[in-house]
């Protein structure tokens, strides 16, 4: 994702707040300077994961079809990033998939699966 109009001190402070909810096991697996904005503020590229993958806030992988077993990834899931981007400063834009989005804005809950075998981001985790 790219955020854009927040310094790097307000991202790592968001992370930080996040973490209360998720136990500490939320950390950044990217986070690159990415230029500046028109209007000269700093813009960066931030991906999400988790410390440990059995943890609060990781991602669940698509359920196998025989047993329905989900694999513990590592990426953060829908609900430590929708945390995350509430904490950070409401003049933040986030952007993800070609998508603006803004801290406080309603989160937006999409099918990652398919049509015969739905799942949904708020599903596809323990939280």
């Amino acid at each position: 994702m790219l955020i854009r109009n927040a310094t790097q001190n307000q991202i790592e402070q968001a992370l930080a707040k996040a973490n209360e909810s998720f136990n500490g096991n939320l950390q950044f697996n990217r986070f690159e300077f990415a230029g500046r904005t028109r209007q000269g503020t700093p813009k960066f590229n931030v991906t999400l994961r988790v410390a440990e993958s059995h943890g609060k806030g990781a991602r669940l992988g698509f359920p196998d079809y025989q047993t329905g077993k989900q694999r513990h990834l590592i990426n953060a899931c829908w609900h430590a990033h929708g945390t995350f981007f509430d904490a950070l400063p409401e003049d933040a834009e986030i952007v993800t998939s070609n998508t603006v989005t803004y801290p406080g804005a309603t989160w937006v809950d999409r099918n990652i699966g398919s049509m015969m075998r739905p799942l949904y981001y708020s599903e596809a985790c323990e939280c």
